[in-house]
This record gives C-alpha cells, sequence and structure tokens, in this order.
C-alpha cells in the first residue's frame, strides 16, 4: 500500500490513515521481536516481504534466506544457506533496505541488521519517501556511501499532499535505527 498513497490514492489514504499506519507498524516490529526471541534474523526485510491480512494480523515473507543465531546473545553467525553453503562476501538481501553490514558483505549479522532494514521500511512507510531520499543511489558503492552518512533528511521533514507530517518521537526513533 506505500504505492497507492505515495501515488496520492485518495480511497488509500482514507483507508489507510496515520493512525491506522502506526498501528501496522506496531505489529510489525511485535513481529519482528517475536521472530528475534526464537533467535531468528530474516536478513530481507522490505515491503513486498510484510503481509497485512485483513483484520491487521502482520505476515513476514521470504524466509528463504533466514537464520538462525546464538539462543541467548543474539551473537553474529555467518551467512548460510542451505547449511552446505556458505555466502563468503556475498550479498544476502535486497541492498535499498540492508543495513551497512550487509552492504559490505559481512560473513556475520547480528539481529541488528533486520532492526536497521526495518527501520527504513518504517521511515518509508510513515513519509512515503525512502530513508535515502526520493531518488536512492542506484548501485552499491554509492547506496553503501548514503547508507553511512549522517547527512539524510528526518522523516519528519516529508509531506505528502495526502498524510499528515511524521511525529517528530517516531522521526527521532528512525533516526537512531538508522
Amino acid at each position: 500500500f506505500i504505492k497507492r498513497l505515495r501515488a496520492g490514492e485518495v480511497e488509500g489514504h482514507l483507508t489507510f490513515s496515520m493512525e491506522l499506519i502506526v498501528l501496522i507498524i506496531v505489529s510489525v516490529w511485535q513481529a519482528l521481536r517475536f521472530d528475534q526471541a526464537g533467535c531468528v534474523v530474516l536478513r530481507d526485510m522490505k515491503p513486498s516481504n510484510i503481509f497485512v491480512g485483513d483484520t491487521g494480523e502482520v505476515y513476514f515473507a521470504d524466509w528463504g534466506v533466514a537464520c538462525i543465531v546464538g539462543e541467548a546473545t543474539m551473537d553474529a553467525v555467518q551467512t548460510t544457506i542451505d547449511d552446505d553453503l556458505v555466502l563468503q562476501g556475498s550479498l544476502i538481501g535486497t541492498p535499498l533496505y540492508m543495513s551497512p553490514e550487509q552492504l559490505v558483505g559481512e560473513e556475520s549479522i547480528t539481529a541488528q541488521s533486520d532492526v536497521y532494514s526495518l527501520c527504513a521500511v518504517t521511515y518509508e512507510l510513515l513519509s512515503l519517501v525512502h530513508y535515502l531520499g526520493p531518488k536512492p543511489p542506484d548501485n552499491l558503492f554509492d547506496l553503501l556511501e548514503a547508507a553511512l552518512a549522517d547527512t539524510r533528511t528526518d522523516a519528519e521533514a516529508y509531506l505528502h499532499a495526502l498524510n499528515c507530517r511524521v511525529p517528530r518521537s517516531l522521526s527521532r526513533i528512525l533516526r537512531k535505527g538508522l
């Protein structure tokens, strides 16, 4: 529904008010916390992998690159797929929503990578603009440089004609998470 809202679809804005969007975001964060309590790192958190059911329930899709991390500490683990294949120095996930450590192809990640990615998704859902700006970089080097820069615009700065401004408190939380 981000695309519908971004396009200015009036019915979409009536259906997905800022209050409902915030409730959805809370559900998404609770679902992530539930997964992390089970020591799961999804590694590909992006808008198209988050589904909201008819009654507001939240589902994560595409568990193909998820991994289990150290139970008690959520320690970093090597990025693996199918137990036999270790992807050393490979990118796993969707670059536009990856954490910096994922963008550089680090072999070990933690649950914090999912937190970063979900902050990027939350920023976009609230502001209707990608966290790296209206036209994020399209190559990995520039994407990493932009993700590491401390000059990004706070989510509260964006105001869509049919969407209200992102509350400052949420904008600050996103800044911290990114």
